[in-house]
């Protein structure tokens, strides 16, 4: 049971299956969570639903991160990125490591591009830069070099065009130093780092693409583009 159906998001499973599960999961969440009112009851039945129907899951566990303290995830890949975790990082774009095929090196931007609907692939292709985890579940907060993240902590008015909120804070380059003054580099160290380049910059180019694109759709001329959000 432990091998196929202790299992989390996300998942990639037929149609015809997940209809099966998804009626068993709606009876058994009420059941489960009067047993066990708490967090990830409803995981917990989603489990019990794939198990009674006999639909075992294979389970991957390297294209995933979220505990810096966690095993059983994709860590291997981050942790032996080192003090390059955060190289070709700026205020709003990813490390080289993370950048889809795509990436417009002109415009620091994957979302100015639309992906291509295929490309030639081969197993010499890939993203620039080292393999990594290409999922983010940050259920923790993430602190290091001064830098923080926690999703409850974000504001609630973050899209605005209101000048008294722009950017989220994000120096690589401090984040740069702090992991090469220790040779090598902690391994918490390097996760947290990895967690806060990668999601810090990409909520950065989000805001951007919304301060740039929606404010002046409201006859609004100017904005707060600085690393205000701490």
């Amino acid at each position: 049971a432990g091998a196929h159906y202790a299992v989390g998001p996300p998942y990639l499973v037929a149609t015809s299956d997940m209809r099966r599960i998804a009626r068993a999961w709606v009876d058994a969440v009420p059941e489960v969570h009067a047993q066990y009112p708490y967090l990830l009851a409803e995981m917990y039945a989603y489990s019990m639903a794939a198990a009674n129907h006999s639909l075992p899951h294979a389970q991957v566990h390297h294209l995933m991160v979220s505990n810096v303290d966690a095993g059983g995830e994709g860590w291997d890949l981050v942790d032996g990125l080192g003090a390059t975790v955060c190289d070709g990082a700026d205020l709003a774009t990813p490390p080289t490591a993370t950048r889809p095929p795509w990436w417009d090196e002109t415009s620091k931007s994957a979302s100015s591009t639309t992906p291509p609907a295929s490309f030639d692939f081969t197993n010499d292709d890939h993203a620039p830069g080292p393999a990594a985890p290409g999922v983010l579940h940050f259920c923790q907060s993430y602190r290091f070099a001064e830098h923080k993240f926690g999703k409850h902590s974000v504001p609630e008015d973050v899209f605005t065009c209101d000048a008294h909120r722009g950017l989220f804070n994000f120096d690589p380059r401090k984040i740069a130093a702090a992991l090469a003054a220790k040779s090598p580099p902690p391994v918490k160290d390097v996760r947290n780092a990895y967690f806060l380049c990668n999601v810090l910059p990409r909520l950065n180019a989000a805001l951007l693409e919304y301060k740039r694109t929606v404010c002046p759709k409201r006859g609004i001329t100017t904005w707060n583009e600085q690393p205000t959000i701490s």
